[in-house]
């Protein structure tokens, strides 16, 4: 082979090994830059994953302390060491909305908001057969709290002092339609102040049984039916003392509400009906011992913005 030949061979495979050295270079680096951008998205995530679990946490704890009285506007608290912050936005109708705000100290931020939904039925019991409606009458089973550590604690003697309070003693029976006053409404005629009965010893709303108002019951409580008729009813009952319970026989109804430290339980081929109606529970309310206590509510919906 000429030595000339042999120079222009060298000299080709050096281009070819300069080539091959630019290449891996550039893929080094591409590789670094990837691998580094992975990097800065996993961290970024991982901040975002921190406080969007964050912000969960304190959706709990936020309806908790609504439901126990101890919710404070704009306070802040640290969680899983990110900085959440949470605030409500009221009706008169008491906590509508509830807004959580979680923010790491590199200013990632997550915000959730929660629809809250006021429940029908409150108790330290149990809950059974049992079909219960909001307030625009829809079947929603979440406006439920039972096995509740407590309830809201109602100032009887606040209740007992109404004027026109029914009061029995034993264990009656209602067979017809009952109002402490004359108006057979939840309200008395002036439309603000409720009907109040409070029996100590144990109630039975009849099959053709109706009763308006509030009413306390220190024992149980059993609404029956048969024949096509049910025993309805048109109020808030609480039941005060533990163990007491409310028995709802196939079909029969409350609309308003239910405060109770027992079970409550359906029977019968077809559930009770428990509907939520805000104004009656909204006036129950006002007799609560505690000024700052919340009814129990339960998250409605669920957004992040």
């Amino acid at each position: 082979m000429k030595l000339k030949d042999i120079k222009k061979e060298e000299g080709f495979w050096s281009a070819v090994v300069l080539i091959l050295l630019t290449t891996l270079a550039l893929m080094g680096m591409g590789a670094y830059v990837l691998m580094r951008s992975e990097g800065v998205n996993v961290a970024s995530q991982a901040e975002s994953l921190q406080t969007e679990y964050s912000a969960t946490g304190a959706v709990y704890y936020a309806v908790r302390a609504l439901q126990l009285g101890t919710f404070s506007a704009g306070e802040s608290v640290t969680i899983g060491g990110v900085s959440v912050t949470f605030d409500t936005t009221r009706t008169q109708s008491g906590s509508d909305s509830l807004n959580v705000t979680a923010r790491t100290s590199d200013g990632t931020q997550t915000t959730v908001g929660i629809g809250l939904a006021d429940v029908a039925v409150w108790t330290t019991g149990n809950v059974n057969n049992i079909t219960v409606r909001d307030n625009s009458d829809n079947t929603n089973n979440n406006l439920i709290a039972s096995n509740a550590s407590s309830v809201m604690a109602i100032d009887t003697t606040l209740l007992g002092a109404v004027n026109g309070v029914g009061r029995f003693s034993g264990n009656p029976t209602i067979n017809n339609t009952y109002s402490p006053t004359p108006s057979f409404n939840f309200y008395q005629a002036d439309g603000v102040t409720p009907n109040v009965t409070i029996v100590n010893g144990n109630l039975t709303v009849g099959k053709n049984g109706t009763v308006y108002g509030i009413v306390v019951v220190t024992g149980n409580l059993t609404i029956r039916s048969g024949g096509g008729n049910v025993g309805h009813v048109e109020g808030v009952v609480y039941l005060l003392n533990s163990g007491s319970t409310v028995s709802m026989q196939r079909r029969t109804e409350i609309y308003g509400g239910v405060l109770s430290n027992g079970n409550v339980t359906g029977t019968g081929s077809r559930n009770g009906i428990i509907r939520h109606i805000t104004n009656y529970v909204n006036t129950f309310k006002q007799y609560k011992v505690d000024p700052n206590a919340q009814w129990a509510s339960v998250i409605g919906s669920w957004t992040y913005q």
